[in-house]
């Protein structure tokens, strides 16, 4: 099974969350700036929920600070934290994350080192740098964002889909988890149903896609990125939203990842009809 965690905005957290994601992926850079956010953050620590403790480096360029992070670490006690990492830069990254596990080694059975590099042989090289350094890593974060190739959603995809193809071929270490961070364009996860090293994926993708009010047209998804970003949208009143699209979106989202139509329950107040229609019209 891959898990799958989607940020959603905060109205929808206590009465949705449990209905859309599997675990928990929370951002570092939002907890520093939102006092609300950082309170029910540690309300998901307390109750024992599975979580994964985000760097912000796709939001930021880059991590940040190690002693902030790990002050969080120390903080939440995530089950998994992403380590230090900059975008696109593979020695950087190293450095960034080699200081981290030094400097603080009980991170490391928690930790998720992500690959980075300004080409894909420079990506491999930095996962076999990661896996040569611990073999106590229990997971490892693959992102969606590529130096190499221009930012169109299409090609940015393709990228990590022949990444995956090549890192399948020479290099998984298939007794470790790994993470996929992100995604430019839904359908690129129908490739990796074979790939049962791929533990868990997080992106708001098919929710942003919502919140713009674009259905994903079934299994294809969306051709474009969503305008909308979990900063812009965290903060939406729940009479804005149309839960029907965005469960919609979620469930078509998981189809690509499954490779079949979800079946589970769904909130009391779900108008059924309307989803059914978008599943008609679109998938």
């Amino acid at each position: 099974m891959t898990y799958i965690s989607h940020e959603i905005p905060r109205c929808l957290i206590d009465e949705h969350q449990d209905f859309i994601s599997d675990y928990q992926f929370v951002l570092l850079h939002k907890i520093l700036e939102d006092k609300d956010y950082a309170e029910m953050v540690c309300d998901f620590a307390n109750n024992g929920e599975f979580t994964y403790l985000d760097n912000s480096c796709f939001e930021l360029g880059e991590s940040l600070d190690n002693d902030i992070l790990y002050e969080w670490f120390q903080r939440l006690e995530p089950d998994f934290v992403v380590l230090p990492d900059v975008l696109g830069d593979r020695k950087r990254t190293l450095e960034r994350s080699i200081e981290f596990a030094n400097d603080y080694p009980d991170t490391i059975p928690n930790g998720m080192p992500v690959i980075q590099g300004a080409t894909p042989d420079e990506m491999i090289d930095c996962y076999n740098d990661f896996t040569e350094y611990s073999d106590k890593w229990p997971i490892i974060g693959i992102p969606f964002v590529y130096r190499w190739a221009d930012k169109d959603p299409t090609l940015q995809a393709n990228e990590r889909i022949k990444l995956l193809e090549r890192m399948d071929r020479e290099c998984i270490d298939r007794d470790i988890k790994h993470h996929l961070l992100g995604t430019w364009q839904a359908r690129e996860f129908a490739h990796y149903r074979d790939y049962n090293w791929i533990h868990s994926i997080d992106t708001s993708n098919p929710v942003m896609a919502a919140l713009d009010g674009t259905p994903y047209a079934g299994i294809h998804g969306l051709t474009q990125k969503p305008t909308s970003t979990f900063d812009s949208i965290y903060d939406m009143k729940e009479e804005d939203i149309d839960l029907d699209l965005l469960y919609y979106n979620v469930d078509s989202f998981r189809q690509i990842v499954t490779g079949k139509f979800p079946e589970r329950k769904y909130p009391e107040n779900l108008n059924y009809f309307k989803y059914f229609t978008y599943s008609g019209q679109h998938g």
